[in-house]
């Protein structure tokens, strides 16, 4: 393993270098055109990144080509200016002397800040129609007529406009932690489920029709129903014995695993129940009171002990399902050291971008283990593109994002019951218009974030990303353009349920981080011991998924979360 890792290491700090080089070069090659105005774009440094924004500035700049913004100057050039400060911890005391006039964040808490006076209100971006000109001041008789606002959901308006009614940032990526599975690898080893609950036996059988139970969904056919399911699959994987991996993660990201098991547990509850954890403002309808002989959990849905849900007794939500058996899933992942990435899964070395590079990579290495699956944010594809471009250039075009084939492992069920896919979506993926932004360039910062919410700009930026805006959209032909992964992306946009982390409620908008940044929300005390990650607990200290659940009210007892969350 020490062999294979080290390879792969080598070949990933080869790819990043280069790709960090390239990025380099392309900003410092676009020269200042001294006789346009500048609009400068920031954008997050991550996953994402800003090829996006590259895809869709020639179209917007030659828009404006003929339009003076400033004496002596005609036109405008969008500058991208790539940034890891763009957080809510880094934009915190630092925003005011940042130089970027349009912002895209990441992590960051749209209510914070506009309560602050920080963003620029963009009210009339959000609910003028999408064919009017900020610029030219008129309405053009083609073009869009809808409003950004209509194509939001309703609690994306509740929550961008609960400062004063008025809005000031706009949601920007629909992102949620989920597994990737290698659909190539599974074809070429049967591993899809057949209707009766067998595995197929070529690539062309039929399939069952998966978690939600519908044979149109095709997204979903022949994948695990079930935990039970899931598990056998992780075995087949293994008994397969062709140096296989069923799951691997990046061992320094738990907080990715941890993310992925809110997934879980948001699926299991559904939308309502999900979001009790962010708008405290409802009613429990299931809980765990206790657990049986067998070790089973006792859950209560008697509607007369409902449990109502305020923001000052919010530590009654660590008794839902969801949150056990999302531990449960992980406790029979890792109990079984031939099912996951053990050497490396706990190893602060071992990166999310390794993870990205080995299950990539090893298609092409015999010397790799080869997973075939991955818990990742959705993003991943994007994220990984320096690895893909460098094997296309060993490997040519059959290498590419574009030609592998990869999907989303919908979360098995705890049951045979189907049911729609419920997905639990990211918070702090805002846009936003710095609030220092000279007076002279507002019109036109509001004419380019009005831009990037038509559909025009919409399509291109799934088909640069290969994920969605959480926005209303369709693809229409540019679907066919699209990777596997991409295609699977707007399937889920079009299909599934999503939970928002998102919300108007006020401890959401005082302690937002608390609330759904991950590590935050598995804290356990189990004999004495804290613990952050359940992932780490369970692999190095054997700590079962009913002591760790137990663990999260042994933690958050009411007088600790009234202590932490006061003022609410």
């Amino acid at each position: 393993m020490k062999k294979i890792y080290g390879k792969l290491c080598v070949l990933l700090s080869l790819v990043f270098m280069i790709a960090a080089f390239s990025a380099c070069n392309r900003e410092q090659g676009e020269q200042v055109r001294a006789d346009q105005t500048q609009l400068t774009i920031g954008v997050f440094d991550g996953g994402l990144g800003s090829d996006w924004i590259y895809a869709i500035k020639e179209d917007f700049e030659a828009k404006y080509a003929d339009v003076s913004f400033e004496e002596g100057k005609k036109g405008v050039q969008l500058r991208v200016s790539p940034s890891r400060s763009f957080t809510q911890t880094g934009m915190e005391g630092n925003i005011d002397s940042f130089r970027e006039e349009v912002i895209f964040a990441e992590g960051a808490n749209a209510q914070y800040f506009a309560s602050r006076d920080k963003f620029l209100d963009i009210t009339d971006v959000v609910t003028s129609p999408l064919n009017y000109d900020f610029v030219r001041k008129q309405t053009s008789n083609g073009g869009e007529s809808v409003t950004i606002e209509s194509k939001m959901s309703a609690t994306q308006q509740d929550y961008f406009s609960a400062i004063g009614d008025r809005y000031y940032a706009l949601p920007t990526a629909e992102t949620y932690y989920c597994i990737v599975y290698d659909i190539e690898l599974f074809e070429d080893n049967n591993l899809f489920f057949a209707p009766d609950g067998s595995f197929v036996t070529d690539a062309s059988a039929t399939r069952s029709d998966g978690p939600d139970g519908k044979a149109e969904t095709t997204y979903d056919n022949g994948l695990p129903a079930t935990y039970d399911q899931f598990f056998a699959l992780c075995q087949k994987i293994v008994d397969l014995n062709k140096n296989l991996i069923p799951v691997m993660w990046g061992g320094n990201v738990q907080e990715y695993v941890s993310s992925f098991m809110l997934a879980i547990a948001a699926d299991y509850a559904g939308v309502v129940q999900t979001e009790l954890n962010y708008n405290y403002n409802g009613t429990m309808t299931e809980y765990i009171t206790s657990f049986d002989g067998d070790g089973n959990p006792v859950i209560s849905t008697d509607p007369e002990k409902y449990v109502p849900i305020t923001a000052q007794n919010g530590y009654e939500l660590y008794k839902q399902p969801g949150r056990y058996y999302a531990l449960s899933f992980i406790e029979r992942l890792t109990s079984n050291t031939a099912y996951y990435n053990y050497l490396t899964a706990t190893s602060a070395s071992f990166t999310h971008k390794d993870a990205q590079g080995q299950f990539v990579m090893s298609k092409y290495y015999s010397s790799m283990q080869r997973p075939a699956m991955l818990i990742d944010g959705n993003w991943w594809q994007s994220e990984a593109k320096s690895v893909f471009n460098e094997l296309v250039a060993e490997k040519g075009d059959s290498a590419s994002a574009q030609n592998r084939k990869f999907g989303i492992m919908p979360i098995p069920k705890v049951t045979a019951e189907a049911g729609d896919y419920t997905l639990l979506e990211n918070t702090g993926y805002i846009g936003f218009i710095n609030g220092n932004i000279d007076s002279s360039k507002i019109d036109l910062a509001k004419a380019f974030m009005q831009y990037c919410y038509t559909d025009k700009a919409l399509i291109e930026y799934t088909k640069t990303t290969n994920i969605c805006r959480p926005v209303s959209y369709e693809m229409g032909d540019a679907y066919d353009e699209l990777s596997s992964w991409g295609k699977t992306m707007v399937d889920l946009h079009q299909n599934a349920d999503f939970a928002y982390q998102d919300s108007s409620s006020t401890i959401m908008q005082n302690y937002s981080t608390d609330l759904w940044y991950s590590p935050r929300l598995w804290y356990s005390v189990v004999n004495g011991k804290t613990y952050t990650y359940p992932t780490t607990a369970m692999i190095n200290d054997s700590v079962s998924a009913k002591d760790y659940f137990n663990g999260l009210s042994a933690y958050w007892t009411e007088s600790v979360w009234k202590n932490k969350f006061q003022n609410v």
